[in-house]
C-alpha cells in the first residue's frame, strides 16, 4: 500500500474496559475514543515521558459509544474526562488503543 500522508488531526479506535464482577471474572464493555494523531517523534517521544493519565489528557479528545448506568450518552467535558481516568481499567483501555495504533503506525512506516 502506498503511503499518503495525512492532514487528518485526529484517529478514532476501540477501547475495551474489562470491570472486575461479583462472580470472579470481568465484564467487558467498549467504547470509541477520538485521540490526537501525533504526528512527529519529537512529540512521540514527550508522550512517552508522561505518566498514563498525561498522555491521555494531552490526546484524549473525544468518544463515542459511551453512555451512563441509564444509557443516556455521556458528555464529553472535563469532569466526565477526569471521572473515566480515575477508573484505572478504563485508563489501561485508553492507553492500549492509543499505544497500539501509535505502535502499528510506527512498524508499518
Amino acid at each position: 500500500m502506498t503511503f499518503k500522508k495525512s492532514a487528518k488531526p485526529t484517529f478514532t479506535s476501540r477501547v475495551t474496559v474489562n470491570m472486575p464482577n461479583d462472580k470472579g471474572g470481568h465484564d467487558k464493555s467498549q467504547f470509541d475514543a477520538v485521540f490526537k494523531y501525533i504526528s512527529n517523534s519529537i512529540e512521540l517521544e514527550e508522550l512517552r515521558n508522561l505518566s498514563a493519565r498525561e498522555v491521555m489528557e494531552r490526546v484524549l479528545l473525544g468518544w463515542k459509544e459511551f453512555v451512563d448506568e441509564q444509557g443516556a450518552p455521556v458528555d464529553f467535558n472535563e469532569a466526565e474526562v477526569q471521572a473515566l481516568l480515575s477508573i484505572p481499567q478504563a485508563l489501561y483501555g485508553l492507553m492500549e488503543a492509543f499505544w497500539s495504533n501509535v505502535v502499528k503506525a510506527s512498524i508499518k512506516n
